[in-house]
């Protein structure tokens, strides 16, 4: 089976992660041999002629291109947040003249989405399209252009298992997920960088402190300041392992948060807001700056259970299953 998957590389590593995980549930549904083709959102392969966004005319990555749908017999959109955007234009005017099954799988949406493009919103509304989003926001921002979502937890965590390592030294470690403010897409203000890095400092007497950085832009700015402490991999699985080599991990991202339970760690998350794509989480803890510490503290008081994160992965596979192989819960819409 050859499926053309739409996600993307070396851009954030949390969308190699829901790729990762998607493919792991698919093949365990289809149960047969497949080739996945990637369709690559990186958006330093996209091009912008004041007009219209396009791939690149002389782009040679190894991705698809798109030209024809002819060998792929499934379109798996796997829930990147850049699923929406105009650049992805042409390539849903060939997928509605293809009429092959789409599965757009874990979709959000990104704060900057404004609409959904014509031919995007005429895949979508087709009654064949299998379509799931990862939060009550996302489904309720579907409902404006009269598509009904099924909300499924994000897939990013089936990409890895549970693979928490044991330390040698007696200091109980910790990772701070850090990123330069100054960089594309960051999240962050620069005034709290500042704050998480100091904070940094002050607990690295009693913690084995890490930096562990999303991308090199990242690290380009925390490896000057920490040289000893930072770690990064271009290698988005690869980096799993830096999180698995930890007790805990602080973030002010989601997708983090959760696949640190994925790998088997406990997280602190930086958010003064309930976020609801962790609340299905069994190990994190939300918190704001000033009682950082004081929740760090708390999770050497909390034994991780292993096999509390062992049936919150199980369960939420089953439902996974369940919505894939019954189709249960599948939206129904007519076809037009």
């Amino acid at each position: 089976m050859n499926i053309l998957a739409i996600g993307s590389k070396q851009w954030h590593p949390e969308h190699e992660w829901i790729l990762r995980g998607t493919e792991q549930v698919l093949e365990q549904v289809w149960n047969e041999r497949i080739n996945w083709v990637l369709y690559d959102c990186n958006p330093d392969l996209t091009a912008f002629d004041g007009y219209q966004f396009s791939q690149k005319n002389k782009s040679v990555s190894n991705s698809f291109h798109p030209l024809s749908s002819l060998p792929f017999s499934k379109i798996v959109i796997a829930g990147t947040a850049a699923w929406c955007s105009p650049s992805l234009e042409p390539l849903y005017g060939l997928l509605l003249r293809s009429n092959l099954p789409i599965y757009a799988l874990g979709l959000e949406i990104p704060a900057a989405a404004i609409h959904l493009s014509p031919n995007a919103l005429a895949c979508l509304s087709r009654y064949d399209t299998r379509l799931t989003v990862s939060t009550e926001s996302a489904k309720e921002w579907l409902r404006r252009y009269d598509l009904e979502a099924t909300i499924l937890p994000d897939l990013s965590i089936f990409a890895s298992p549970l693979q928490k390592t044991d330390k040698t030294n007696g200091r109980p470690s910790v990772g701070f997920i850090m990123v330069d403010s100054q960089r594309p897409f960051a999240t962050i203000q620069e005034e709290n960088v500042r704050v998480l890095c100091r904070l940094f400092e002050e607990l690295s007497g009693d913690w084995d402190g890490r930096v562990l950085c999303p991308t090199a832009d990242d690290f380009m700015r925390f490896s000057t300041i920490f040289p000893q402490q930072t770690f990064y991999h271009h290698d988005a699985m690869q980096w799993l392992q830096y999180i698995a080599q930890c007790d805990v991990i602080v973030t002010h991202l989601a997708s983090y948060a959760r696949m640190a339970n994925a790998c088997g760690v406990q997280t602190v998350y930086l958010s003064n807001e309930q976020d609801e794509r962790i609340e299905d989480c069994p190990a994190i803890c939300p918190s704001d700056l000033s009682q950082l510490k004081a929740n760090l503290a708390k999770t050497q008081q909390t034994a991780l259970s292993i096999h509390q994160l062992e049936d919150w992965k199980t369960s939420t596979k089953a439902r996974w299953l369940e919505f894939l192989q019954t189709g249960q819960n599948i939206p129904k819409r007519e076809a037009a």
